[in-house]
């Protein structure tokens, strides 16, 4: 299957905090993550278009950066006992970006 996606993804399994009114958050578990999106596992099916507030804090040279940012829900598909969506960041800051593109430079293998 041709990959589709405007960005790489690479893999990551880590916390992170989810929210669908800003007001109450759940901790579930990033799969994967790019400078377009991400998808994690949740525990109830979320119809897409749903507006999300997440963040994720994530390794920044030798520190930490926590990102904070809204996307939209594009698809959420069943996964053994959970749901599995993805989302699509609506904003991204820059410097969200670069530290995402640092990642990602990383942990993908380059391309020859």
């Amino acid at each position: 299957m041709e990959e589709r996606r405007k960005s790489p993804r690479f893999t990551i399994d880590q916390l992170i905090e989810l929210s669908f009114d800003r007001e109450q958050f759940i901790p579930t578990r990033i799969v994967d993550l790019s400078t377009e999106g991400f998808s994690c596992r949740v525990s109830e099916a979320v119809e897409p278009l749903v507006r999300v507030f997440a963040m994720v804090r994530l390794e920044n040279g030798s520190d930490f950066l926590t990102i904070s940012s809204e996307g939209v829900v594009v698809h959420c598909r069943r996964d053994g006992d959970e749901f599995r969506i993805g989302v699509e960041w609506s904003e991204l800051g820059g410097e969200a970006r670069a530290a995402i593109l640092r990642l990602q430079n990383e942990r993908l293998p380059m391309k020859s």
